[in-house]
């Protein structure tokens, strides 16, 4: 299949920023600490589908191209080798949004271009690298102990307690229910 040369005009542009700084010993004098940020700038752009402007002899509503801004904000701050955090800040904002709608005086389908509409948000992230294990909680008694009066509850007092080992969980404590109180 051939493609018109219009086709192979990008519909996006990107523009990307990145900053990476590296600074010297930390506090402890031991490790080197890094610092990184970046700011990233993307302009998208939608044009009007024929489809789109189909309605537009008869609404009156002249459809204007829909733009996307979209800022982000980065930084970033390693403590040690196994531990960083990380700071996102965005800025995302549509101008001319094409919206669906009904035009009962004329009946039928058609679009209009909304005002600007957008969002903002900050996100936050540590990261710890490590070996994490899964067990019961040492000193979860409460927790424990509450558990055990829901089951007890749920199944008036027709359960036991049984210990296992489970490769992958360790030591598990699990509660087998008794059918008509038989052991």
């Amino acid at each position: 299949m051939v493609f018109p040369h219009f086709f192979r005009i990008p519909c996006s542009c990107l523009l990307l920023c990145a900053l990476s700084l590296a600074a010297g010993p930390s506090a402890h004098g031991e490790e080197v600490t890094e610092e990184k940020l970046k700011a990233i700038y993307n302009r998208a752009f939608r044009a009007p589908t024929i489809e789109q402007t189909s309605a537009v002899l008869k609404t009156g509503n002249k459809l204007k191209t829909a733009t996307a801004d979209v800022l982000e904000l980065e930084a970033n701050h390693r403590f040690d080798a196994r531990s960083h955090a990380t700071v996102s800040l965005f800025d995302i904002r549509m101008n001319h949004p094409i919206n669906y709608y009904y035009d009962f005086v004329n009946s039928l389908d058609a679009h209009k271009n909304e005002g600007r509409i957008g969002t903002q948000r900050v996100e936050a992230e540590h990261q710890f690298r490590g070996t994490w294990e899964v067990n019961q909680i040492a000193g979860a008694d409460n927790a424990k102990a509450f558990w055990r009066r829901a089951i007890g509850s749920y199944t008036g007092g027709a359960y036991r307690d049984d210990v296992y080992s489970d490769p992958y969980w360790g030591t598990v404590t699990r509660q087998q229910f008794r059918n008509g109180g038989e052991g």
